[in-house]
């Protein structure tokens, strides 16, 4: 999944700037553009990586850890700013408020203590009965177990980003940033361009 902003988008902008890119030349236009874009695109991308971070419940270092997004800079040959979301679901360690806790219950007449996971993946707190905290083969893992037998073991899956990013507050506060900044941006490059011909 991805988002490009490309200049056709910012049409209405272009317009209002014209005269004073065809006064400055083709070249330093295409660079003033390229640089508005790319300004406005690392705000959104930055608001972006919050969003998810605080909507998913994902840690915001996991985000730059797992390179679940990344972005592609706009440059005078290509005036287009992608951010792209990539992989599958988080691990569920990667989310907010992971801890354990040991529990002790009666079952069949029996007390035994095992291992609860706590993680709020989602941003929704919630137990995972039977989970435990392992080293597997990417590092701390959470796992379950299939059955009562010691293997197979299944690793708990968090949030996907590919996923969770067309979802409604990431698309809004994408759309509102590039709205809000790209305008200002592309107004102080044309003028910063043009008052130092």
């Amino acid at each position: 999944m991805q988002w490009k902003i490309e200049v056709a988008r910012g049409g209405d902008y272009l317009a209002r700037y014209a005269a004073r890119m065809r006064a400055i030349g083709e070249y330093y236009a295409r660079q003033a553009m390229a640089h508005a874009l790319n300004r406005a695109g690392d705000t959104a991308y930055g608001r972006v990586r919050t969003t998810l971070s605080n909507h998913l419940g994902v840690k915001y270092r996991a985000l730059r850890i797992t390179n679940a997004l990344r972005r592609k800079t706009a440059y005078e040959g290509r005036l287009e700013y992608k951010v792209i979301a990539i992989g599958s679901h988080f691990d569920m360690i990667h989310a907010k408020g992971v801890r354990t806790r040991k529990v002790v219950r009666e079952v069949n007449g029996r007390v035994r203590s095992f291992q609860m996971v706590y993680a709020s993946a989602w941003n929704v707190p919630r137990a995972y009965p039977g989970a435990f905290i392992g080293r597997g083969s990417q590092g701390l893992q959470i796992f379950t177990r299939a059955n009562d037998d010691r293997f197979p073991l299944h690793r708990v899956w968090g949030p996907s980003i590919p996923v969770e990013i067309l979802r409604e507050p990431t698309v809004n506060v994408f759309e509102e940033t590039i709205e809000d900044v790209l305008p200002k941006r592309l107004e102080h490059e044309v003028s910063r361009l043009f008052d130092s011909l």
